[in-house]
């Protein structure tokens, strides 16, 4: 048995680590410029956040074509669509106010879709709980600025 190997037995022996059960899956809820929201799945996600405001977030995962064709149109627009409510496993509910886009479609040799989302970091913050179909709580990202729109529980900015 190799280290690795090893290693990860004893972290599953011990519960440090879980075996994952059944499919992953990333639920989004997108708005448009017009404000419609559209809900999305992603199998298989996998989110990369930057670790500081400069930078951007990503998000990619298995579509369907018609979902990809949708998530593409939605984000064309001047402004990007805004990310009202992202569950992805791992992390606590994101919105991202804007400039979502679709970065890549990569068509495997089998013939699934696997879809790349970004956005700018500086714009993510926590979905509230209170609005469930988003809503954005500021301050996601350690330096965001406080505004008059801020209204999250942790910060006293509004």
């Amino acid at each position: 048995m190799s280290i690795a190997a090893s290693w990860v037995a004893w972290l599953l022996a011990h519960d440090k680590i879980e075996i994952p059960v059944g499919p992953t899956v990333a639920s989004l809820v997108l708005a448009g410029p017009e404000g419609a929201t559209h809900r999305f799945r992603l199998h298989d996600p996998h989110l990369v956040l930057a670790d500081d405001v400069a930078g951007e977030d990503l998000l990619s995962g298995w579509s369907t074509d018609a979902d990809a064709d949708a998530l593409a149109e939605l984000a064309a627009g001047e402004s990007g669509a805004s990310l009202r409510r992202l569950t992805a496993p791992g992390t606590g509910a994101l919105a991202v106010m804007g400039e979502v886009r679709v970065i890549e479609r990569f068509r495997s040799g089998s013939g699934g879709l696997r879809l790349t989302l970004a956005w700018p970091a500086g714009l993510r913050g926590a979905a509230s709980s209170a609005k469930p179909a988003g809503g954005v709580v500021r301050h996601g990202v350690p330096s965001a600025a406080p505004g008059e729109e801020c209204w999250c529980e942790r910060h006293d900015c509004g």
